[in-house]
Order: C-alpha cells, then structure tokens, then sequence
C-alpha cells in the first residue's frame, strides 16, 4: 500500500473492549523483572463457572489463556481487534467465530455441525495466530522496542514461533482449541 498514511484517530482503541484485568496483567509484568515467568504460570479460569468471557469478543478461553501469557497480551489483542473491526466490512473473524459455534450447536445435521465446529476452529486458530503475529511486529519492528533499538537480528515469523512455543506452550495451546 504505497504512499498510504497512518491516520491515529482511525486506529483508536478506545471503543475496542479491553479483556477483564487487562490493566493489573500489563502493571504486574512491568514491574516484574522476569516477565517470562508468567508464560510459565497457568492462566486464571475465566469466570467461577467455567464459562468463557464475551465470546462475540473473542473471549475464549484459548485466547484468555493465550493473552494472560504473553507480555502487553491484552494491548495486542485490543490492537488486533481494532484491525478486524477496520475490515469488517468483508469479514469479522471475530464474531464468525461465535456464529460458527453458535450453528455447530444448533444446526439438525450432524455432519453440518460438524463442519461448522471446523470451521469455527479454523477461525479461532487465524485468530490467535493474528494476536501472536502482532506480538511479533510489535517485537522485532516497533521502533520503541529494546530488540529494536539494540539492533538484535530479525528473525522470521516461523522462527519466533518455535522460539515462543518453549516458553508459552503454543502448539499444546494451539491443538487443544474448543469453542469455548
């Protein structure tokens, strides 16, 4: 997209909801001289019940989980939240998700429902990895970034991945994915 310009008011975050303590996660890891220790930690339940966050906001307890790993998690995924709302207009990946889940739960065919699972986690899987590839940018090209400024060698996305998978436990994340 040559020539295109960052529009700051475009890309405001404020309308994009924000995953429940959000601020004590971001303010805890800041202070905290080895946030890589909190990959390492289970994430908390999402509520008492078992029951997942607001999944139209992709709440799901994969993403909760995957959030509450990764450091300024729950600013990633408002980030990327803001992207997909920015396209909508051809697709909403986000609340695909639930209406998937919604006719896996509901539609009279079993096969049908079963492909519609599929594709539900098929979304839910895009979705994560659109998180994980934000936390990456944000990483390796974010100019306010200490690997940035430090001028330590890019490496690709699939390589950061492997990397991230010994600490965040991404493919057990990423294999273990429910609609819920």
């Amino acid at each position: 997209i040559a020539g295109a310009a960052f529009v700051a008011k475009d890309w405001d975050v404020s309308s994009i909801k924000m995953v429940p303590g959000a601020e004590q996660l971001d303010s805890d890891r800041a202070s905290d001289p080895d946030p890589g220790a909190h990959a390492r930690q289970p994430a908390a339940e999402a509520s008492d019940d078992g029951e997942s966050g607001d999944l139209g906001w992709g709440e799901y307890q994969a993403v909760l989980e995957l959030v509450s790993r990764i450091v300024s998690g729950p600013r990633r995924k408002q980030f990327v939240d803001c992207a997909i709302n920015k396209c909508s207009q051809m697709q909403n990946l986000r609340e695909d998700i639930l209406v998937k889940k919604n006719r896996a739960e509901t539609h009279p065919s079993p096969v049908k429902r079963e492909q519609e699972l599929e594709v539900g986690l098929k979304y839910l899987e895009r979705y994560i990895y659109l998180i994980l590839f934000n936390v990456y940018v944000c990483t390796f090209f974010d100019t306010h970034s200490s690997l940035y400024q430090h001028g330590k060698k890019v490496m690709t996305f699939k390589e950061w991945i492997v990397e991230q998978n010994e600490t965040l436990g991404l493919y057990f994340l990423l294999d273990s994915l429910r609609l819920e």
